[in-house]
């Protein structure tokens, strides 16, 4: 016998105790069974004998025993398992290769393979599909070796499996004489599991960790891993949901999503992170369509994606919006309409997406004149809502709390409005168009909020409504000389709430005060995925290069930029808000689309991002380069995902 345990009893838990998530795509060396045999004669004339090593991993469902088996496409099944590399010791070999196929990428999840005893042994004399449970006596160079070994699972398991291949649970009895769907291997696995006692171990007879112990300690995972801890158990995710640990873990920043005017696909100017925690921005990969998909809004971690999508990119699943929503009035046409996403992960895995109009400014012409004379916000409003709950939309009746901030006409301005950004904080939804408002879905109010003084005195200014770490915040950036940034924190504790000026600085004279630090080469990386997404477009196209493993970006002490009192020089450079860290006072700006800046608040204090500008941008927008959307994202690890594909 061969392996770590040589017991005859096995224990066999059920199906049910385990948790299966995916990973990324593990894609097959071949496409033909005849490649298959052509690459092994390949590796035998260098090699020798292959030798490969299988996994027989037990569950139960109704009490009798069930094989995991890999599916490729439709029909073909296959154990967990694989070719050793020369001179590999079986088990070790046998557990990389279950690690590689099954395990989560995820330190706080490792893998607990227990391989037991090799239970078959079979022989492939020729280059050929036959195997036979013995090596033929005139075959004096078998061409592979293959061994199965059972392995015993623990109690609670979780998987991931590639998004290429599905893990089927078949019972024995399907297994049995079934050699035309299984194959001879596969299909003789019930005789050869026949002098083994399986003993079915129930849900009731497992020991839990007493409810508060266990909270502690599932209070010191991250995010990441305790949104992979809600599906480990129901009793886990009872007692994360009762003692609301979701919220109390603060969601880590991935990146700044944001969307150059004329690409397909909004970019993801990615911050350095351990590769479990990695989120990609080219959620085309996973989408059903090849359309441009830039996105729209966003909230804890969902994307909301024109034509209609909702997108997850660090779990990579994705809905559709039934379309389309309830019509506004024919007064209301002329009204500029944008739809923003509701998501809180740590109440509901549920998220709604409301459409709002927007005041046109006073160049646009109304369908219906006496809109002008209308008070501003109404007093009540329909607005059409979708609900992922219901899969449907509907309209819902808004009414406004407080007094309106004037007519239509008093309250328009010779200017278009800010750009399209919902902030959620604590149940509510801030946006800001001329003013901010305040909307709450659940109780069906919402609130005017007047900006602060000076704010609105010219177009020309840059205006920024965001979250941090202190509540909800406005930053604006004046258009003339000495770039004067000012920042506000929104003070709700009053019965009208008021705007508290936080931070007020000439960027100007920092940002030509700074000196070129060797240290500090910008370490974030701009994913270029329409670069790569139209590389037919580029003769010289080159492919990309595989990213850097890095550890974790520090934002107190990575690429900070010196700040020297030398003489101020002219600076020409334009900046560009880019928006708030979610959990830290530092504002992300842009210079002049070339570079990524980090400004501390409460330290004056700059970081060099990195390189932003997305690689032959001017083949795509010359001579209209310019950022239409932008914002930090933060992802959302929770597994579950309505109407999830």
């Amino acid at each position: 016998m061969v392996g770590a345990s040589s017991s005859s009893v096995v224990n066999v838990y059920p199906l049910a105790n385990y948790t299966f998530g995916t990973k990324e795509p593990k894609m097959e060396k071949d496409t033909s069974v005849a490649d298959r045999l052509a690459r092994m004669k390949v590796n035998y004339m260098k090699e020798g004998m292959r030798t490969s090593v299988e996994a027989i991993l037990l569950v139960q469902e109704h009490n009798h025993p069930h094989i995991l088996l890999l599916q490729i496409g439709n029909t073909f099944c296959k154990l967990p398992g694989g070719r050793l590399k020369p001179g590999e010791n079986e088990i070790d070999g046998l557990k990389r290769k279950l690690c590689s196929k099954l395990a989560v990428n995820s330190p706080s999840f490792p893998p607990n393979w227990q391989v037991g005893e090799c239970v078959a042994v079979w022989w492939r004399p020729n280059f050929e599909t036959v195997m036979y449970p013995y090596c033929p006596p005139h075959i004096t160079k078998p061409k592979e070796c293959k061994k199965l070994f059972i392995v015993h699972l623990t109690e609670r398991e979780y998987f991931a499996v590639p998004r290429n291949l599905k893990l089927l649970a078949v019972p024995l009895f399907e297994l049995y004489d079934n050699v035309q769907r299984y194959g001879p291997v596969i299909s003789t696995i019930p005789q050869q599991l026949s002098r083994f006692q399986f003993n079915m171990v129930s849900s009731s007879t497992m020991e839990l960790l007493p409810e508060d112990l266990l909270a502690d300690i599932l209070r010191r995972l991250s995010a990441h891993d305790l949104a992979a801890a809600r599906c480990v158990h129901s009793s886990w995710r009872a007692v994360i949901d009762s003692h609301r640990l979701m919220q109390l873990v603060q969601l880590p920043l991935a990146g700044i999503f944001i969307s150059f005017n004329d690409h397909a696909f909004s970019e993801l100017l990615a911050r350095p992170v351990p590769p479990s925690a990695k989120v990609s921005g080219k959620v085309h990969q996973y989408m059903p369509t090849t359309d441009p998909i830039p996105v729209a809004d966003h909230c804890n971690g969902l994307l909301l994606l024109s034509c209609a999508y909702v997108a997850n990119p660090a779990t990579r699943r994705w809905a559709t919006l039934r379309f389309p929503p309830p019509s506004f009035p024919i007064s209301w046409t002329g009204f500029p309409r944008y739809d923003y996403i509701v998501f809180d992960p740590a109440m509901s895995p549920h998220y709604e997406v409301v459409t709002i109009p927007h005041l046109p400014n006073k160049g646009a012409k109304m369908v219906d004149a006496r809109v002008d004379g209308w008070e501003w916000p109404p007093s009540s409003m329909m607005l059409p809502v979708f609900s992922s709950a219901t899969n449907r939309w509907e309209e819902r009746s808004f009414e406004r709390q407080g007094e309106a901030l004037g007519t239509v006409a008093e309250v328009r301005q010779p200017w278009p409005g800010d750009e399209q950004y919902g902030v959620y904080w604590r149940g509510h939804l801030y946006l800001m168009h001329l003013f901010v408002c305040r909307i709450s879905l659940p109780s069906a109010k919402y609130r005017a909020i007047k900006p602060p003084d000076g704010i609105y005195t010219s177009d020309g200014q840059e205006r920024r409504l965001g979250r941090s770490e202190k509540g909800v915040y406005l930053a604006s950036i004046a258009s003339s000389p000495g770039r004067r940034l000012r920042v506000w924190i929104l003070d709700e504790s009053y019965a009208h709430p008021k705007w508290v000026l936080k931070h007020q600085a000439e960027l100007t004279h920092i940002l030509s005060h700074r000196s070129c630090n060797p240290e500090a080469r910008g370490s974030w990386v701009m994913e270029d995925v329409n670069y790569h997404f139209y590389s037919d477009r580029f003769p010289d196209y080159s492919g990309q290069a595989p990213p850097e493993d890095r550890f974790e970006w520090d934002f107190d002490n990575d690429d900070v930029l010196d700040m020297k009192d030398t003489t101020e020089g002219r600076y020409r450079e334009g900046i560009t808000i880019l928006g708030f860290h979610p959990h830290k006072e530092v504002l992300f700006l842009s210079e002049s689309m070339r570079r990524g800046l980090a400004y501390h608040l409460n330290a004056s204090k700059l970081q060099d991002l990195g390189n932003m500008y997305p690689t032959r941008y001017d083949d795509f927008a010359d001579p209209h380069r310019l950022i239409s959307l932008a914002f930090p994202y933060t992802p959302c690890w929770t597994v579950e995902f309505p109407s999830n594909n």
